[in-house]
């Protein structure tokens, strides 16, 4: 799931501090790409550690794992990356494209946040209301350092261009999605990925987008029936 689907499952949330939480494993693989805080990371902890986090903070981070775990893991998952694939394999039959699978899981949760987007007028301008609510991220840089067990300096700053940027609107652009879909393979080391920039692609997209709207809402009812009381 990404940054904007995170926040959609819990948008009934008021804390802000469990909101940007639920948002930090995300935030911080951005800040670093070598980054990657994981669940491990929060048991390590000691509880005299655990106790100097704010505890709806580390709520919204358990939040992300937990809800990470079940979309990845549903059949709705499962069948929606495997329709990418063989979408990619008919809109593309002269090419060998490397890593489907991992293309299908990036795209699908872009378009996710697309959708939700474009469905939900004023839902970024409240999910950056809660940065806002946070500055100047002194306080978010110390609690995201405990959890990840390492400094992270700089933190405020790029959270303040986070903030000031707010290129999450651009997400509801096709041509933004291309982008950043180009910029995680190469991140990876998949060069071979021009055809993305091509009108096959842009068609691909808004095709399988008419196919994700009528069934994303499937996604967020696994995880909240999964969700323990």
């Amino acid at each position: 799931m990404n940054l904007v689907a995170h926040y959609y499952l819990d948008r009934d949330r008021v804390n802000s501090h469990f909101v940007v939480g639920v948002a930090t494993p995300d935030l911080l693989s951005i800040y670093n790409s070598n980054l990657r805080i994981k669940a491990r990371h929060l048991k390590k902890m000691s509880e005299d550690q655990a106790g100097m986090i704010t505890p709806p903070f580390l709520s919204g981070l358990y939040r992300h794992f937990f809800a990470d775990g079940i979309f990845h893991l549903s059949p709705t998952f499962e069948r929606q990356t495997k329709r990418i694939s063989n979408m990619l394999k008919s809109y593309f039959p002269e090419l060998n494209i490397q890593r489907k699978f991992f293309i299908a899981h990036i795209l699908l949760e872009l378009l996710i946040d697309k959708i939700l987007i474009d469905d939900n007028p004023g839902i970024l301008n409240s999910y950056y209301g809660h940065f806002g609510a946070l500055q100047p991220f002194r306080d978010l840089r110390k609690t995201s350092e405990i959890a990840l067990g390492r400094n992270l300096p700089n933190y405020e700053s790029y959270m303040q261009k986070f903030l000031r940027l707010q290129y999450l609107y651009n997400y509801a652009k096709f041509d933004h999605i291309s982008r950043v879909l180009q910029k995680i393979l190469q991140r990876v080391g998949i060069d071979n990925n021009k055809y993305m920039q091509s009108g096959t692609f842009y068609q691909l997209m808004i095709d399988y987008e008419q196919e994700l709207i009528p069934v994303k809402e499937a996604f967020f009812d696994e995880i909240r029936s999964s969700t323990p009381d």
